[in-house]
């Protein structure tokens, strides 16, 4: 943070920051790898260390390193949102890369320490110091823990550098015989069949699971750019409409945006369950808590549904209905 900023700015600062630590993201999914020095410390002396983003964060699934700047406003100013000081706009350049990149966590209206919404802007699409409101409606997010799954999207959309893997090496081992080789190897093969089966069917769930989510995590959002890479050119029915286009689809998304801008999907996954089907689809149902805000309204509108989405075998959605 600008180490001239007021102290009352600080404090709206500081209360954003703590509601980005400990809700976006939770100690228990996310460790804190660096977090900027105070007000009261930068006001007696000033640390090179605060031209860095306020935190950077390793997710404990994945491994992946981020920085994270917070930033608070109470409102728009001319359709627009000072996220960036001069210094962070020159610094953030040098400290930014594809393997630990920077975005700034955006959250305005309501209180700092509970904004009414929140927003997530890859700094790699937004290198200024203002971004305007369109934008940052486009990478609204609920305010809750941030899944690691949304972070890998920005990262592929971005092409940021991937996760290496670890180096194994293997030992050699000397073989008896050609039979005995043999019959091992056909039995190391068989289970590994099964194994390959099993762990296949299960990670396959939970890769759907992770996709469901972050499909719903970038409808809430209106992030329809995000979700083109989630529909099937293959779609053959959208709540009513048979075999539509993805431009189609993502067109119906806009136009329902523009009359309810604000959204939040609550899925309750002690109801989901999923079926592969011979053809390699997958027809997954659950239920679906589906909260709008009109535009210049207040009043949130409540629905409890229950879903059937089908997936393909690249786990691009076919086809999503409501069930009466």
């Amino acid at each position: 943070m600008n180490h001239n900023q007021s102290k009352n700015s600080f404090d709206k600062g500081q209360a954003f920051e703590d509601f980005v630590e400990n809700v976006l993201f939770p100690a228990q999914h996310y460790e804190l790898m660096h977090k900027t020095n105070d007000y009261n410390q930068n006001s007696d002396r000033y640390v090179y260390d605060s031209k860095k983003p306020d935190f950077r964060f390793r997710s404990r699934l994945t491994g992946r390193e981020f920085h994270v700047e917070a930033k608070y406003r109470s409102k728009a100013y001319k359709n627009e949102y000072d996220i960036l000081s001069d210094t962070q706009v020159k610094s953030f350049q040098t400290i930014h890369t594809g393997k630990v990149p920077i975005f700034v966590a955006l959250g305005y209206g309501d209180k700092a320490n509970n904004p009414e919404y929140v927003s997530f802007i890859p700094y790699a699409i937004n290198h200024e110091k203002k971004v305007t409101a369109t934008t940052a409606l486009q990478y609204n997010i609920p305010k809750q823990a941030v899944k690691s799954t949304l972070l890998d999207t920005y990262s592929e959309k971005l092409k940021l550098e991937p996760k290496t893997e670890t180096n194994i090496t293997s030992k050699k081992v000397s073989i008896p015989n050609k039979k005995a080789y043999w019959v091992a190897s056909g039995v190391l093969i068989l289970m590994a069949s099964i194994y390959f089966v099993i762990a296949t069917g299960t990670d396959q769930t939970s890769n759907l699971k992770e996709r469901i989510e972050t499909y719903y995590q970038l409808s809430d959002a209106n992030n329809t750019k995000e979700l083109a890479n989630y529909i099937s050119p293959e779609m053959t029915y959208w709540y009513g409409i048979k075999n539509p286009t993805t431009v189609e689809v993502l067109e119906n998304i806009e136009n329902y945006r523009s009359e309810y801008p604000y959204a939040e999907s609550s899925l309750d996954w002690d109801s989901f369950s999923i079926t592969e089907k011979p053809d390699g689809r997958f027809y997954a149902t659950y239920s679906l808590n589906y909260k709008v805000k009109p535009k210049n309204n207040n009043q949130l509108k409540n629905f409890d549904l229950k879903v059937l989405t089908i997936w393909d075998q690249d786990l691009k959605l076919v086809s999503i209905k409501e069930l009466q």
